[in-house]
């Protein structure tokens, strides 16, 4: 059931994106946001490139980070009732956005990523834990890799500001893949090797939510012009034994 800009989603439509989500992973939601709703962030975030954690590549800048703190118009749409509405019916009512970044599958920084899963989160300090490693800084930011539980209950939302078809470097995903827990390389291969992906192509003003946990890879763009994504990151808890998120 396609959804106009701005029209609130029906319960109905929510609990089928909900059953999708479960099963494989990921859903991929038609015209969520409204083109004042994309030139908003888009004047938020050519406003912060001046100040904001820019990494380039080549000619092209392929990321922005830390946008839940450097640009506002970011941190509210992550905040907004309608995207806060789709997060709960998966995470429970106390979702909360963690991390923001933009990326941009521009041509000019050759970019790409290979199969993976999303395994480390921002904190603000070390705190030694069982289940807690693989400790490292990311642009200023303490990264660790938590126990899998704490991952398999968080939420990824993807905002696309530019049409993101396969030849764009659209996400790849292997659906289902999230429950198998975190992978080993070996078996990341194997799957890649059964060739089960989905490409998620999506244009501009779609939204995709998916498990960080899901198997999933960007290829690079084979087309001029940019491939914006404003990746939002949700936790449904907060973190134990005095380790606390690194809200960026």
């Amino acid at each position: 059931m396609p959804i106009a800009h701005g029209e609130p989603m029906t319960q109905e439509c929510l609990l089928d994106m909900t059953k999708t989500f479960t099963d494989e992973g990921y859903s991929l939601r038609k015209g969520f946001l409204s083109e004042a709703q994309l030139e908003d962030i888009e004047r938020g975030i050519d406003h912060a490139k001046v100040s904001a954690t820019v990494r380039k590549r080549g000619a092209g800048v392929f990321a922005m980070r830390h946008l839940l703190k450097e640009v506002d118009e970011v941190r509210k749409l992550a905040e907004s009732a309608a995207i806060f509405k789709m997060v709960k019916e998966i995470l429970g009512g106390g979702a909360f956005p963690v991390r923001a970044v933009l990326l941009d599958n521009d041509p000019d920084a050759h970019w790409y990523m290979t199969w993976h899963q999303d395994l480390h989160i921002g904190v603000k300090k070390r705190v030694e834990l069982p289940g807690f490693s693989t400790w490292s800084v990311k642009n200023g930011i303490l990264h660790v890799q938590p126990p899998v539980e704490y991952l398999s209950r968080m939420l990824t939302v993807r905002l696309h500001l530019d049409d993101c078809l396969a030849k764009d470097g659209a996400l790849e995903v292997v659906p289902s893949s999230h429950y198998a827990g975190v992978l080993s390389k070996k078996r990341i291969d194997d799957l890649d090797e059964k060739g089960a992906l989905n490409v998620c192509a999506a244009n501009r003003g779609d939204i995709l939510l998916m498990r960080p946990l899901l198997v999933h890879r960007s290829s690079p763009s084979l087309n001029d012009g940019h491939r914006r994504i404003i990746h939002i990151e949700y936790a449904s808890e907060q973190l134990p034994g005095g380790l606390e998120w690194a809200i960026a």
